[in-house]
Order: C-alpha cells, then sequence, then structure tokens
C-alpha cells in the first residue's frame, strides 16, 4: 500500500505515525526510520489480533481512518481459512491471522477497530 506520512511523534519508545492514503487517514506505529515529514512509502499495514472485527452492513465501501488512537479499516473478505482472513481493502489486501476468520465468508464486508495498527516500510 502506498501511504504518505504526515507527522511522526515519539510515543511510548515508538514513533507514532499519522498517514494518508487514497482510502483515507490513520494513525498506526512506524517501524522504520525516522525521515524528514512529509515523505511518501510502500508500506504493509499489520493489525494485532486482538482487534475488533465486526460486519459493516451494506452499502459499505473501502475506506481507512481514525477516531482518537483506534484506527478503523473497512474491506471485502476476499477469502478465509486456517485461521486467516484476507481482506481487499481497495487495491490492497491485508492478511490477518485471527481466531474470527471462521465467522466471515468470500464477500462480506468487514469493519475492523484497533489500537494497534503497524506500518512496516516495504521495498522491492
Amino acid at each position: 500500500m502506498e501511504i504518505t506520512i504526515e507527522n511522526l511523534m515519539p510515543a511510548c519508545g515508538r514513533l507514532r505515525a499519522e498517514f494518508a492514503c487514497t482510502l483515507g487517514r490513520a494513525i498506526g506505529i512506524w517501524h522504520g526510520e525516522r525521515l524528514p515529514v512529509p515523505f511518501r512509502a510502500q508500506v504493509e499495514i499489520d493489525i494485532d489480533d486482538h482487534a475488533a472485527i465486526a460486519p459493516a452492513g451494506v452499502p459499505a465501501r473501502y475506506a481507512i481512518g481514525c477516531s482518537g488512537n483506534v484506527s478503523r479499516v473497512t474491506g471485502q473478505v476476499d477469502s478465509t481459512g486456517d485461521g486467516m482472513l484476507c481482506v481487499r481493502v481497495g487495491n490492497d489486501v491485508l492478511q490477518l491471522d485471527v481466531p474470527q476468520a471462521a465467522r466471515f465468508r468470500r464477500g462480506d464486508w468487514i469493519r475492523i477497530e484497533t489500537t494497534e495498527l503497524h506500518v512496516y516500510p516495504f521495498s522491492l
């Protein structure tokens, strides 16, 4: 996923990143170098396994956002199996290793909420 890191702030020994992408704005924990902001990066997003996952309702649309320190991702289930949940978010897919995976079926719209959204720089 391509994002723009707009702000990096120290928080509890980590870097809290405020970022924007084509689907919205959110916050996460940055696991890369501290660079002058703003900067663009290709990233992998990891959501902790304690995230709240629920049906998003219909109609839904792909979105990334936040309220306070809670980040939200709305996407469509692409596949499930072996405790894995693959969620399409626009042109990208998030893979989640979560116990709730079996509750959802391909095509379901879901909303994921977490205070631990991790953002890792990705290079080819």
